[in-house]
């Protein structure tokens, strides 16, 4: 099942003014499936007006998702930290290593 990104927009839509406050950006985005840092996330909240309108909704996503890692890159990630491929690794590790 894949989700709309008009679906996505309008849950956040809280007030029904064809717009959402950019402090959801991020959340709409995860929804979307773009996975991000949250310094990047950051730095593109502080560049946004408050209000974003469907259209300025649409620019973002799609500049966003260019941007992105996709499941795969994440997941290989991960699996390159679970030498003894259980699923888990030392979280630390990977928080010391990407951050």
């Amino acid at each position: 099942m894949s989700i709309d990104i008009k679906q996505v927009f309008n849950y956040f839509d809280f007030e029904e003014t064809n717009s959402i406050n950019k402090n959801y950006i991020p959340k709409a985005l995860r929804y979307l499936g773009i996975i991000q840092t949250q310094n990047d996330l950051n730095l593109l909240i502080n560049n946004l007006p408050d209000s974003i309108s469907y259209e300025n909704f649409i620019e973002i996503y799609n500049v966003q998702k260019t941007k992105s890692l996709t499941k795969e890159q994440l997941i290989n990630a991960f699996e390159s930290f679970d030498e003894n491929k259980t699923g888990k690794f030392f979280i630390l590790i990977f928080i010391l290593f990407y951050f």
